[in-house]
């Protein structure tokens, strides 16, 4: 009876191995299941790491830029008109390391690029967009739209019109960037782009900044003068004796070279007589200065002054010249 009382409580019985066995499986089942969301979750939150480093490229037409900067200052109703093409590594491609406007089209492009390992598309939608003059803040606007797929060879267009509330201010920071920067002024577009992929989403920033001219581009005038062959200022020579008209110019632009053809008249006893009429041609580098030399031997004794004006504009009426005494010499 010892023996047989033994033997039934070793043994386990049937219900009792099926239940072991089910839920051995179980455990299997879970561990399987974990993995494979681990595994997905891992996948997703890859893929949304690859998405947080896109690099937004923004192409901007300057000439687009100039032209609604200077409607604005011709007082008129201007509005920029922005497109954006998105897209991810197959269209980028074909297009080349930056995608090219055509000329006729005058209008910003976004180009998204992501990582080609990540096979499910990305989606973006809303934009938050600001036009900076100077880095003063000119307009702020949301622009509300569906989410939409990111494909690989395909190019997601969006347009958008930008509008300005504070015109006036616009108007002054435009000017006032203009008068100080020969012409040019500082435009930036920034802002972000709301992205998804899976269940994440975040924002993408994107930032351009372009110097387009707003009105026509000028040199800057720092001195104008009579000056001896020895460099050293003249207010007298003797007759036959050479010297030379120097003009200091500098460029206050800041990406910009700037040229122009500047026409110098020399005249004795005010506007008597005609001395002479030299022109040059300059071009100076951005933020730089440069000086142009008119030579001069006069044959007369007399006083002498000189004008100049320029392609562009620039001038120096005559009564603001500075005066050279000839005489006749030894």
């Amino acid at each position: 009876m010892y023996q047989s009382f033994l033997m039934t409580t070793d043994k386990p019985s049937r219900d009792q191995v099926s239940r072991n066995e089910m839920l051995t499986a179980l455990k299997l089942a879970v561990i399987v299941v974990v993995m494979l969301a681990g595994r997905e979750i891992g996948n997703t939150y890859s893929g949304f790491d690859q998405v947080k480093t896109l690099d937004i490229r923004v192409n901007v037409e300057e000439e687009a830029l100039a032209g609604y900067l200077r409607d604005t200052l011709a007082g008129k109703d201007a509005e920029l008109k922005i497109g954006f093409g998105i897209t991810i590594p197959g269209a980028k491609i074909i297009e080349g390391q930056s995608i090219q406007i055509p000329e006729y089209a005058k209008r910003w492009l976004i180009a998204v690029t992501l990582n080609p390992v990540t096979f499910q598309q990305p989606e973006v939608s809303d934009f938050e967009v600001s036009l900076l003059v100077e880095g003063e803040v000119a307009a702020k606007q949301i622009f509300m739209f569906p989410r939409a797929k990111v494909g690989f060879v395909s190019i997601l267009d969006r347009e958008i019109s930008l509008q300005v509330t504070e015109k006036e201010r616009l108007l002054k920071l435009i000017t006032s960037s203009a008068a100080e920067h020969g012409g040019e002024a500082q435009v930036s577009l920034k802002g972000s782009c709301r992205a998804y992929y899976s269940f994440l989403e975040t924002w993408l920033p994107f930032t351009v900044t372009k110097y387009p001219f707003v009105s026509t581009p000028l040199l800057k005038v720092n001195s104008n003068s009579w000056r001896e062959l020895d460099n050293t200022p003249a207010t007298t020579l003797s007759k036959g004796q050479s010297g030379y008209i120097v003009i200091g110019f500098s460029n206050p632009a800041r990406i910009h070279s700037l040229s122009d053809t500047i026409t110098c008249k020399i005249v004795r006893d005010g506007e008597e007589t005609l001395a002479t009429i030299i022109t040059k041609t300059i071009s100076v580098a951005p933020n730089s200065d440069a000086t142009l030399f008119f030579p001069f031997t006069p044959t007369e004794a007399g006083i002498y002054s000189f004008t100049y004006n320029s392609t562009a504009g620039l001038s120096l009426p005559l009564s603001q010249s500075p005066f050279l005494t000839v005489q006749q010499g030894g």
